[in-house]
């Protein structure tokens, strides 16, 4: 809620900017196509489901089954028609467009830097006075490392710790579907994912946005301002003779510091 407005002004400083112009409730592009509990769906899918945990236990797999105080949010099974409208008209365009994006990105410039932005809730909902309760102001994930260079994740932290957010990395959130299906440095594809918690800028029962809605704004264009920067020295670094990715790197963190 409110991250495409937060990331409105991102086209304006050199960013390409793709929303989903649907909730994740409907249908989750950060989960993979065959993540469905088949207690879902009304007959039997056509293809085999491959359900993980967190769509069973926590029911936030591709269909999500509850909504906010995990309230049920469907009186009955949806039909195998359904669920598949749903992938064919909202979850593959949006992953064929992510796509077209990213490879026309690479294909100009030989590498791509990518941020995929979420937010998330003030507490985990599934244990709301556990000793990991509380969240982070910022949660970042590459999948334990392995979907973007090491210094592309280390600069976006420390960015946010500048700002004076308090960052996580890779806890509660190491990156899902897109992450996984996207991230690839090895052929020039850096990709991370950058959750923000709700209480940044609005109000969580209410929903309204908050004060600090503005300032946030504000900061997150900062942020994509430096990433655009970053991308712009990398390509720097590649035109000269002998520069490697480990040695832009290190130039890089000391410039970001």
């Amino acid at each position: 809620m409110y991250v495409d407005e937060l990331l409105a002004r991102a086209p304006e400083i050199g960013a390409t900017l793709l929303c989903a112009e649907f909730p994740i409730t409907f249908i989750d592009p950060n989960r993979a196509a065959d993540d469905v509990d088949p207690a879902l769906i009304e007959g039997t899918w056509p293809e085999p489901l491959r359900p993980t945990d967190q769509s069973l236990k926590n029911g936030a797999g591709l269909i999500h089954a509850v909504g906010a105080g995990n309230v049920p949010l469907y009186a009955g099974k949806l039909s195998v028609w359904q669920v598949a409208q749903r992938i064919e008209r909202f979850y593959q365009p949006y992953h064929a467009e992510l796509a077209r994006i990213l490879a026309d990105a690479k294909a100009r410039h030989g590498f791509v830097f990518h941020l995929s932005f979420h937010c998330m809730s003030s507490t985990d909902p599934k244990n709301p006075h556990g000793p990991q309760a509380v969240r982070p102001d910022i949660c970042i994930g590459d999948r334990d490392g392995t979907t973007c260079d090491i210094g592309f994740r280390e600069m976006v932290a420390q960015r946010f710790q500048e700002l004076g957010y308090h960052v996580a990395i890779n806890s509660p959130f190491k990156g899902s579907e897109i992450m996984r299906r996207y991230g690839s440095p090895r052929t020039g594809t850096h990709s991370l994912q950058v959750e923000i918690c709700k209480r940044l800028f609005m109000d969580e029962e209410s929903g309204e946005r908050g004060p600090r809605f503005t300032r946030l704004q504000s900061e997150l264009r900062e942020v994509i301002r430096l990433v655009c920067r970053y991308a712009e020295q990398h390509g720097d670094a590649r035109k000269k003779p002998g520069s490697t990715a480990g040695d832009f790197r290190k130039s890089d963190k000391g410039d970001a510091r």
